[in-house]
């Protein structure tokens, strides 16, 4: 099959060329082999998850329905079936609600990171966290996010949390490497993975998702495909700390 956004004769061709880097995406969805990583919790711990995650699948819900201006905070929590002081306890605002959509995402897909065989090569962790991120594009959801990229509010909330999540996979990057949780060349990888995941979904969704889910990994192949990963073994292995 062709692949339009690969240089490189086809999918097929891609995959066995990245797999050289030490780097391989599937199309076959990563979350169905993966173990809840959720740390437990408490009965009401687990309830406010709960009630803060379906304000959030509602207000996507609406936004994709009437568009991010079609409702109003007093219907969203009505929608819900709480009060507007009860929406008051979780978000600030609408656009914090939206974007939360993505809390339960980066809950698992952290965890997962963070409770990883040390066995596990890092640039093998980072595939999965990314393939992860692309498996959760559903139609839904890639309606919803290119309406909320027009959203100015939405899209600095959604800016404000992938900076949030930056700084928290390069810790936990720093951590496997033995570095500082500073340390540049962490939040260097941690920023390319997020950059080059958000790039390929973006671009795939804008042009309409041609050749389906095939063609968005293959994307993520060739962003994927510049960056040594091999490298990270050595500098773990030569890091003095």
């Amino acid at each position: 099959m062709k692949c339009p956004c690969c240089p490189v004769g086809n999918f097929a061709q891609w995959a066995m060329f990245s797999a050289t880097l030490g780097i391989v995406f599937t199309d076959q969805p990563v979350r169905a082999h993966l173990a809840d990583t959720k740390p437990f919790s408490g009965l009401r711990a687990r309830k406010k998850d709960a009630t803060r995650r379906e304000l959030a699948e509602i207000a996507v819900k609406l936004t994709v329905q009437r568009g991010y201006d079609g409702f109003t905070i007093a219907e969203l929590a009505d929608a819900a079936g709480v009060s507007r002081r009860t929406f008051s306890n979780y978000f600030a605002s609408k656009a914090e609600c939206v974007a939360a959509i993505q809390d339960e995402q980066v809950d698992r897909t952290l965890s997962y990171m963070r409770l990883a065989d040390p066995s596990i090569p890092l640039h093998e962790i980072l595939r999965t966290l990314v393939s992860m991120i692309a498996d959760d594009v559903t139609e839904e959801f890639g309606t919803f996010f290119q309406i909320a990229s027009t959203e100015m509010e939405v899209k600095m909330q959604l800016m404000f949390q992938h900076d949030q999540i930056v700084i928290s996979i390069a810790e936990v990057i720093a951590g496997r490497l033995g570095l500082a949780s500073n340390d540049v060349v962490a939040h260097a990888i941690a920023g390319f993975s997020m950059t080059a995941c958000q790039v390929s979904i973006d671009t795939w969704l804008a042009a309409g998702r041609p050749g389906g889910r095939p063609t968005l990994y293959a994307s993520l192949e060739r962003a994927f495909g510049i960056l040594d990963l091999s490298a990270l073994e050595v500098l773990r292995r030569t890091n003095p700390g």
